[in-house]
């Protein structure tokens, strides 16, 4: 369950024409990736 400080920070950046840029952001590593079957339960 979210507060609602939570949820009107959810919505803000919902709403929120303004784009978030990470400079942190990392380099994309397909080795990364690790890949589910969902179907396979």
């Amino acid at each position: 369950v979210l507060s609602q400080e939570e949820v009107d920070a959810l919505l803000q950046g919902v709403t929120s024409d303004e784009e978030v840029s990470e400079e942190d952001e990392e380099e994309y590593d397909p080795e990364e990736v690790v890949s589910f079957d969902l179907t396979a339960q």
